[in-house]
Order: C-alpha cells, then structure tokens, then sequence
C-alpha cells in the first residue's frame, strides 16, 4: 500500500510530506471500495491496460470423500459424503498489455497476442 501511496504522491506531484499521507490513502480507498461495491452487485470491473474484475458463483457439489482435518481428498474408497455449499469468488484477467509489460521486465517471450498488444503500449521515458 506504501508504493502505491508513494506513486500516487509522484503521480499527482504533491509534496513529500513526514505525515501520515492521509489524502492519498483516501484515494485509494475509495478506489478500492468502488470495485468491491461493484463486485458485490455482480458488475464486472474493467481497468483499461490492467484488467478485468468479475465475481463469479462456483457452484455446489459433492465431495464423496474427505479427511478428518476437513480438506478435500479423492480416492476409491468413500467414507461419507459432504455437500460443499455455493460460493462467490473475485476472478482477475490480466490485460494482454499488462502481461507483455511483466513478461517483458522478466525477460520471457512474449504470446503473438501478447506482441500485438504492446504494440499500443508505450513505456515511459
């Protein structure tokens, strides 16, 4: 959370203060809270060059097998049976822009989708 305060502060060319940066903590907050407020009425949330937000449902099933610590184990021997109830889940596509740019820094090769999309991207100079 610092480097993005610290980034926002370089972005918006305020004063480096010793404060507790109160102004741009709000501002991320209330990005923050904007895109989960989205996400819990079901709207998906697209960022140009970064990605996509969408909430998903996964959907109930059963889990013919389980161990005593709770956790999920398939085998051929079923010792009881468990209905894992639906759940909603934050599911994130990164922008084909913005995977060339971390594929880049990383030294790996790039996807042809991935070349075509940073054809639109410019780094800073």
């Amino acid at each position: 959370m610092e480097n993005l305060i610290e980034t926002l502060r370089d972005v918006l060319d305020l004063p480096p203060t010793n404060e507790n940066p109160k102004k741009e903590r709000l501002i991320l907050n209330a990005i923050f809270d904007t895109i989960t407020q989205s996400l819990q009425r079901g709207e998906s949330v697209e960022i140009e060059g970064f990605g996509k937000f969408k909430a998903q449902e996964r959907k109930a099933h059963i889990v013919t097998q389980f161990r005593e610590d709770g956790k999920h184990k398939r085998g051929p021997k079923p010792h009881g049976r468990r209905v894992v109830p639906p759940k909603k889940y934050v599911y994130f596509k990164p922008a084909r822009s913005w995977t060339a740019m971390v594929n880049i820094a990383r030294g790996f090769p790039l996807s042809f989708y991935e070349r075509r999309a940073v054809t639109y991207w410019k780094p800073k100079e």
